[in-house]
C-alpha cells in the first residue's frame, strides 16, 4: 500500500498525527506510531469503500504481475474490518474465534500475535483489531490491542466523546472506520488493571472531547 500512501499524501498525515497525539507516542515503544500509521493505510484502503476502488484500475496497479493484481482485487471484494472482540475459544494453536463485542457474530482468526497474548494469560482482554480475510479465514494486521479492564460501554461512552452523533452500535463501529486514531491510542491504557474493593468492580468515569481530524 505504499503507493496509495505516496497518492493520499499519508506522509503529511502522520505528521499531523504525530504532533496531535505526541503526548501518548511519546510514552510507547518506538515502533508503536510507524505500525499504527501502516495500519491506518491499509484500514484506509481495504475497509469497505476503502481507497483500492479509487486506484484499482490505475496503470501502475494495472502493470502488477497476475498473482499480485488477483490479491488486490479480492480484498476490494473483501473489505477489511475493524472490530472490538473477545476470544470465544481457541480450537487450535494460532487460530481463535472471536466474538465482536457489538455486533455478537463469531468469526474464526488466524493469530501468532493474538496467540503470544494468549500465552501471557491475556485470554478474557477486549481485543482492538484490524482484520482482513484470506478465503479461509480472517488475519490480523498492524497493531493488535489486548485491554484488560476496557469494556465495551467504555468504548461506546468514548466513542461518543469524539463523534457526539452515534447512537447506536452500528454508528460506533462507523465511526471507527471514519477515523480509528483515537481508539488505537487506547492501547496506552491497555494495561490498565480491574480495581476490586469489596468485591466491587471500581469505575471511574470522565469526559474529554476529542477534536475530530478531517
Amino acid at each position: 500500500m505504499n503507493f496509495i500512501g505516496r497518492k493520499e499524501g499519508m506522509d503529511h498525515k502522520m505528521n499531523q498525527f504525530g504532533q496531535k497525539y505526541r503526548h501518548i507516542i511519546r510514552k510507547m515503544p518506538n515502533e508503536f506510531f510507524p505500525m499504527m500509521m501502516g495500519e491506518y493505510i491499509m484500514g484506509k484502503s481495504l475497509a469497505p469503500d476503502g481507497l483500492i476502488h479509487k486506484y484499482l484500475d490505475h496503470a501502475e496497479l494495472r502493470s502488477r504481475d497476475k498473482p499480485e493484481r488477483e490479491f488486490l482485487e479480492f480484498q476490494a471484494s473483501h473489505p477489511w474490518r475493524y472490530c472490538f472482540a473477545h476470544i470465544a475459544d481457541r480450537p487450535v494453536q494460532d487460530f481463535f474465534n472471536l466474538r465482536d463485542a457489538f455486533f455478537g457474530d463469531e468469526f474464526l482468526l488466524y493469530s501468532p500475535g493474538i496467540e503470544a497474548y494468549w500465552a501471557e494469560g491475556r485470554k478474557h482482554d477486549l481485543y482492538f483489531l484490524l482484520t482482513g480475510f484470506n478465503e479461509k479465514c480472517f488475519h490480523t494486521n498492524g497493531v493488535i490491542i489486548p485491554m484488560r479492564s476496557f469494556t465495551p460501554d467504555d468504548i461506546y461512552f468514548y466513542g461518543t466523546e469524539g463523534f457526539p452523533e452515534v447512537d447506536s452500535d452500528a454508528a460506533l463501529m462507523a465511526s471507527v472506520y471514519i477515523d480509528p486514531i483515537p481508539d488505537m491510542m487506547l492501547a496506552s491504557g491497555m494495561e490498565y488493571p480491574v480495581t476490586v474493593c469489596g468485591g466491587n468492580v471500581l469505575r471511574q468515569w470522565a469526559g474529554m472531547r476529542i477534536i475530530r481530524w478531517a
